[in-house]
């Protein structure tokens, strides 16, 4: 029987070594369709750079959406969402039109991408002017992750920590100046006491949203129970029952935070006794 001569086992026994290589390497080969798919290890990360684990009530929250991974990227943008924990079927941040960003296109060969949104230079912004337990939702095709951060009231500067007050006015039909300090641009143009309606009445200028933390004397403006224990106040924003904090007590004053929005133009305080 005759063998083959050297040279050409050579290049059978390439050729069948190239055969099987190549039908390893297409089978582990990430192969990605117009969607994303769980099974295909398209992604190999989502994250979200500038996102912190806490914020004050109407700070700014800004981060950016980074998504790397290995394939053909199929030119589909993500889907930004945050809920309020409570209210998990009411997002209060949305936005799917960062700009659309492709490093390949589908038919090219698969390699290494990095995709940022809204843009390479840009973030996505919000504030919330809300105290809870929030979550960031980030989809793109079958893909997602959520991260969780929280809203906590805003941190302000009075007199209970460092001794300065910020700004202060004086109460119209009464004695007293109240002090306080706005989170965001704003102030008060005038305060003045209501007394059929034993209220403290805030005109505003609000530009844009914010917290309003005031002062209030209990000498002027009080809440009691009838066994003296205090009472809460009743605030109206603009007319309409608000959310408010009462964020420290002594035996001569009460501090209270009230987020607003930039339409608020009238924030009104009730007590049960006036003086």
């Amino acid at each position: 029987m005759k063998t083959l001569h050297p040279v050409i086992l050579g290049i059978i026994t390439s050729i069948i070594i190239g055969l099987a290589i190549f039908a390893i390497f297409s089978t582990n080969l990430p192969r990605f369709m117009d969607t994303p798919q769980n099974n295909s290890g398209f992604y190999t990360v989502i994250d979200t750079p500038g996102l912190k684990n806490m914020y004050y009530v109407n700070q700014e929250i800004s981060f950016s959406v980074v998504i790397r991974g290995y394939g053909i990227y199929p030119c589909i943008q993500p889907n930004v969402a945050i809920y309020n924990n409570d209210t998990p079927d009411n997002p209060v941040f949305r936005d799917n039109q960062g700009i659309l960003s492709c490093k390949s296109v589908y038919g090219e060969q698969p390699e290494n991408f990095t995709i940022s949104y809204p843009s390479k230079t840009d973030s996505y912004v919000t504030h919330l002017n809300q105290t809870g337990n929030y979550t960031l939702n980030i989809s793109i095709g079958a893909e997602s992750i959520q991260n969780y951060f929280s809203i906590i009231p805003s941190k302000t500067t009075s007199v209970f920590d460092t001794g300065v007050t910020p700004m202060s006015v004086n109460v119209t039909n009464t004695n007293f100046t109240i002090n306080y300090d706005i989170a965001g641009n704003g102030k008060i143009l005038d305060a003045k006491m209501d007394m059929p309606s034993k209220s403290l009445v805030l005109s505003l200028e609000a530009p844009s949203n914010g917290t309003l933390t005031v002062t209030l004397p209990r000498a002027m403006i009080d809440a009691k129970r009838a066994n003296g224990n205090d009472d809460t106040y009743y605030v109206l924003v603009n007319g309409q029952e608000s959310i408010f904090q009462e964020i420290n007590a002594t035996t001569i004053d009460r501090t209270t935070s009230i987020p607003f929005t930039n339409e608020t133009r009238v924030i009104e305080i009730i007590g049960a006794q006036i003086i």
